[in-house]
């Protein structure tokens, strides 16, 4: 089978003591699981060519965009366009664990999908 089948990736998180875990690289997606101690951080770096995508599945911490900082915790989601300054900080007392996805635009930014069976504009219904 091509491809790859996670099983629960927020329990992965959960487990995860590594600082980074490489779960799946393919051609255009990786996936990571990563744990940060209280005070560690992931390191500002620059991605130039990629969008990233962070979950954030456990403690609590401050992204920074562009010199930008914002308070974030367990359920939220950072979206970081290519070519921003970033970092994340765990600035809580117990472990921070997050999976980043470092990814490429697969359809265009004002793409919708309706569900199976929805009728679309200009469709005639019965």
């Amino acid at each position: 089978m091509k491809g790859c089948i996670i099983n629960d990736p927020e329990e992965l998180v959960e487990e995860n003591r590594a600082f980074r875990r490489t779960l799946y690289t393919g051609k255009h997606m990786q996936l990571l699981l990563m744990s940060l101690r209280p005070g560690e951080d992931i390191c500002e770096e620059i991605h130039a060519d990629n969008d990233q995508f962070f979950r954030v599945e456990q403690g609590s911490g401050e992204v920074w965009i562009d010199g930008g900082a914002s308070k974030i915790g367990q359920g939220h989601a950072i979206i970081v366009p290519a070519g921003a300054r970033h970092n994340i900080v765990n600035t809580g007392s117990r472990s921070f664990g997050l999976y980043p996805r470092p990814a490429r635009s697969l359809v265009p930014a004002s793409s919708v999908t309706r569900p199976a069976g929805t009728p679309g504009p200009g469709t005639m219904t019965k």
